[in-house]
Formats: C-alpha cells, structure tokens, sequence
C-alpha cells in the first residue's frame, strides 16, 4: 500500500531517529566551538602594543588603577607577544548523546602564563577573554548561525519530505 501527501510526509518525520538528531546536535555545537575558538584566536592576537609600550602606559592592567585602562570597551583583549597563547586557544568534547558539551579555554600546561591573564595575579587585573569572547555579539550571531547551518543540512537529509507520487 501506498502513502502519499501528509499522511506520507508525517511518518517520514516520525521517522527520525533520537541518534540522528543527537549527532546532528553534536555536530551543531562542534560547529559553534569553532567559531568560539575562532574569534578568541582573534581577541588574543592584538599587536598595537609592546611591552615596553604597555610599560611606557603606566601598565594598564595593573590592579593599581583598580580598572584596565586599554581597548576599552574591549578591554579583555590580549596582547600577543609571541602568540604561543593564541596558538593554544582549544576545545574539547565533553559528554555523550544529549549531554555533550565544549570545553573552550587554553592550554595551560602549554603556556602557563595564561592562567594568569584570564584569572589575573595580585598586580594584573584579570580578563575572561573566553567568556567575553563568547558574549560579544557579533560571535554569538556567528555561533548561531553555525549551528543552524549544520542543524539545518542534517536534519534535511535525516527527515525527507515527499509529496505527491
């Protein structure tokens, strides 16, 4: 027996399976994560200033001035100086099925000072590059799209609709 229209195209979206949506899901979130690793890759890479420079600015950073002083109202963004920190910017899968997540942040057993920019010292004021990073708007816009993009190529080919003959 045959079924066509709606009754057709029902089935066939009863049809998806819970994995094919849960890979379809992790798939969204690894495309998000790239784009979150992305731009922090971005907000670590500034070079306007030097050390001495920054030094010749009363370091802005420094927990004295008891605000940063620089790349305001960006003003967790880094100064690379030889971009070990940028290169160390990673994510890393956590989870199975429909809890997976991303851990985004940097290596710090590969670069060690890290640490101290994004929690800061008792003389450097602390940045969350990572956290900030991700609530800038234009990465969430670009989050978002990510993750609509797969979603949306996924799930058309897990859930096809036919009409008709």
């Amino acid at each position: 027996m045959k079924i066509t229209g709606l009754e057709a195209s029902m089935k066939n979206l009863k049809g998806i399976e819970k994995l094919a949506f849960e890979k379809a899901g992790a798939q969204a979130l690894r495309a998000a994560a790239i784009v979150l690793r992305k731009d922090l890759k971005a907000n670590t890479s500034l070079r306007d200033h030097s050390l001495k420079q920054l030094a010749k600015l009363d370091h802005p950073y420094a927990r004295r001035h008891g605000s940063i002083s620089i790349h305001s109202p960006r003003s967790y963004k880094v100064h690379a100086q030889t971009g070990r920190m940028r290169s160390k910017a990673k994510f890393t899968k956590k989870g199975r099925g429909k809890k997976i997540s991303y851990k985004i942040g940097f290596d710090y057993g590969a670069v060690p000072y890290a640490r101290y920019v994004i929690q800061g010292t008792r003389v450097m004021l602390p940045r969350n590059t990572v956290y900030l990073t991700a609530m800038q708007p234009e990465t969430r816009k670009a989050m978002m799209k990510a993750i609509v993009r797969v979603m949306g190529a996924e799930l058309r080919t897990g859930a096809a609709l036919r009409f008709g003959v």
